[in-house]
């Protein structure tokens, strides 16, 4: 993962507020419903589109307290949510021998138009249907009320994986500095630190994030400029680089096979930890929705952050290359060090020691940012499917200052997936978790892109025109097509290696594949004990939607 893929979201942290620090409502904000008892959740389940909004939201019922300042989201979603490797290769370093860390930074160019094409996809379809939940609601109003199951609990099984790999990579890094600590210390260190900030009152820990993604965009800045300035000659004893590295040896390295083919296949091979470092950019409207006026906060972050990803995501890979060669020996993963990172290498050779120590602590952080979110994220989506008796009921107990503390218990016990580092080398066990949270992020990708297709084909058949979406863009339709046909190649491909000649893994090929049986099985159960259908484009209520949806923000859009 690169550093740039910290963060992905504020967590919407008003779900389990339960009536706590309420501020009046202003006169243009409607009356919400009390939260349903536990004998009430579930009963208002969507069994069709038959009406917009469902009376209930598949990943809570609760009061939400709208208000919230977008400015917020838009500092959030400067960069995704993974932030725990500057740099680092995209293979599992157990299987291959040869580098392909550069190939990671180039693959996450084709990653980025993907996941462009998520963000604007979701923007759209948020902008006109603004709820909690986002992406998983609209799946059941426009796909399949099955879909959206499936798609909640692969949201609930990403993050339950996402925090153990956040663990891993934090034990990875601490062994930059010494190994003569056993890494079981700081695994039960953060799996205690997590677990706290899972009970802990929520708004609070919203201000501590705010702090790490200011720190962590000022330290980008600070790479990106400190690195043009090694590139160009600006560190006494140290040529200027420009870009040699890009004619000798070149940008790509070769993987399985020789040649074009096998430069091709390196650069392919990267998805998967491409993939993982996007993790995030589909989670801005689950903040979004609850905006004061998500009409507008919604496209205005999507249209940011592309600008932002741009600016420091994709400038950041440019100087990477820049400044390291794609064969350089000290890129192979096997040292499990972030002094791996091309960044680190890079102020290594520039003689400045401290960076490499700064780059480290701040990465540890991030890695512990991220598994905090992954915790608050998952125990929202688990908390909010128990609403729906689309899980154990059990999963609604909270404590009294409104923090679902059974579902925190759920996810503490597999935090505990961290100690598989005991068996196995910790980048190995880093990167199986990487490929199963990544197949997650995909599954959810598909579903934004599915979303955003049906939606543009209901309108068509229903003659709705698209000036009358909040946002849309002429060429959207279009890309989603492509990032959905993209994301399932990813998705189908991504651990084609150990399909290759004596590359079998039977870890990988779990790890890479498990994904695809449980969604479609969780789907295909549900659809089965409901008897739900795929809902037809001409009955999808979408007159409906938009007049509610103009009649509630036409003050606040004037």
């Amino acid at each position: 993962m690169g550093f740039l893929s910290s963060l992905s979201h504020t967590p919407d942290f008003a779900l389990f507020r339960r009536g706590h620090n309420k501020r009046p409502r202003s006169s243009d904000e409607e009356e919400r419903p009390a939260e349903p008892s536990e004998k009430q959740a579930g009963a208002k389940t969507m069994s069709s589109s038959s009406a917009w909004p469902p009376s209930t939201p598949t990943t809570g019922e609760s009061p939400l307290t709208g208000g919230g300042k977008g400015g917020f989201l838009h500092i959030s979603r400067f960069i995704p949510r993974r932030s725990n490797r500057v740099g680092q290769g995209s293979h599992d370093a157990a299987e291959d021998d040869d580098d392909q860390d550069s190939d990671v930074e180039r693959q996450r160019h084709g990653i980025f138009s993907s996941a462009d094409n998520v963000e604007f996809a979701l923007g759209e379809v948020a902008a006109l249907l603004p709820v909690t939940g986002a992406f998983v609601r609209h799946a059941e109003f426009l796909v399949d009320p099955a879909w959206g199951f499936a798609v909640g609990w692969n949201l609930v099984y990403g993050n339950l994986l996402s925090i153990p790999t956040e663990l891993t990579a934090i034990c990875v890094f601490f062994q930059y500095w010494t190994d003569a600590v056993h890494p079981s210390v700081y695994i039960l260190v953060f799996i205690a630190l997590t677990t706290a900030v899972g009970f802990a009152y929520v708004r609070v820990f919203g201000e501590v994030e705010f702090a790490f993604a200011l720190l962590k965009i000022a330290l980008v800045v600070f790479l990106v400029v400190f690195g043009l300035v090694v590139d160009l000659g600006g560190v006494s004893g140290v040529p200027a680089l420009y870009f040699t590295y890009w004619a000798d040896p070149g940008p790509f390295v070769e993987f399985v096979a020789d040649g074009a083919w096998g430069r091709f296949l390196g650069y392919w091979s990267a998805m998967t930890g491409a993939v993982f470092s996007f993790a995030g950019v589909e989670s801005i409207a689950m903040a979004g929705a609850e905006t004061r006026n998500p009409r507008k906060a919604i496209p205005a972050a999507c249209k940011n952050v592309f600008i932002r990803i741009v600016l420091f995501y994709m400038l950041s890979i440019l100087i990477v290359g820049m400044l390291v060669a794609s064969n350089n020996p000290d890129l192979d993963d096997s040292g499990s060090s972030v002094a791996k990172s091309p960044f680190v290498l890079a102020v290594a050779g520039a003689g400045i020691p401290a960076i490499p120590n700064l780059i480290n602590a701040i990465v540890i952080t991030s890695a512990w940012s991220a598994s905090n979110q992954a915790l608050l994220a998952g125990t929202r989506v688990l908390y909010g499917l128990a609403l729906k008796r689309q899980a154990p009921r059990v999963f609604l107990r909270t404590t009294s200052w409104g923090v679902p503390w059974v579902c925190v218990l759920l996810f503490t016990l597999f935090m505990f997936l961290s100690f598989m580092t005991f068996s196995n080398d910790a980048l190995t066990v880093f990167w199986w978790l990487v490929s199963l949270t990544s197949a997650g992020v995909l599954f959810s990708w598909i579903s934004i892109l599915m979303n955003h297709i049906r939606l543009r084909l209901a309108m068509q058949k229903q003659a709705i025109p698209v000036s009358r979406l909040p946002w849309h863009n002429a060429w959207t339709l279009y890309t989603s097509w492509i990032g959905l046909v993209l994301c399932i190649v990813i998705l189908l491909t991504g651990g084609f290696a150990v399909f290759t000649k004596g590359r079998w893994n039977s870890m990988t090929f779990v790890s890479s594949y498990l994904d695809i049986p449980l969604v479609l099985g969780a789907y295909l159960i549900w659809k089965l004990i409901k008897g739900t259908r795929l809902v037809n484009l001409s009955q999808v209520p979408l007159h409906s939607a938009f007049e509610q949806a103009e009649q509630k923000y036409a003050a606040l859009d004037s």
